[in-house]
Parts: structure tokens; sequence; C-alpha cells
């Protein structure tokens, strides 16, 4: 089952996703897409996000186990975007 979260708007959304996608790619992940939408793949976590004016919307569809809670996965995610903020 998915579930959805909004991450807050960085000042530099670009910057951001770029460094984003860095980190994700260093970790053998893959985040692909441009400043508006995309898709990110790390750690058997799978999803989507669309830039909007209110956030970045992420759209999670699969995660490793169903063992592991949608916030643990949404707070790691939050974690990176807040600390590659620029």
């Amino acid at each position: 089952m998915s579930f959805q979260f909004v991450v807050p708007t960085p000042p530099n959304v670009s910057a951001t996703l770029d460094a984003v996608k860095k980190r994700v790619e260093f970790n053998n992940g893959m985040l692909s897409g441009d400043a508006t939408k995309g898709a990110i793949s790390c750690d058997g976590v799978e999803g989507s996000y669309e830039v909007k004016q209110d956030g970045i919307h992420l759209t999670i569809f699969k995660k490793p186990a169903a063992l592991i809670p949608d916030k643990f996965v949404q707070m790691a995610i939050e974690s990176i975007f807040k600390e590659e903020a620029k």
C-alpha cells in the first residue's frame, strides 16, 4: 500500500534535488527527474515526487518489508531533504 507526505520546499529546489540525487546515488540508489517531478529508489524504497507550491509531495509505493512503519521511511527521507536543503 502506498503512502504520501510533504517535505517543506527548500529555498533552492534544483540545488537541493541535485544534492539529494548525489547522496542517493552514493548509496546505490537512483533519483531521476527534474525540479518539477521525478522518481526515487534506494534500499528497497521506491516512490515519486512532485514539486508544488506548498512543498515536495512524495508518494512511496514500495518499501522493503511490510513490518517497517511508513513513519520510519518518511522520517528517513525528510531527514535527507532537510540535511541537503540549499
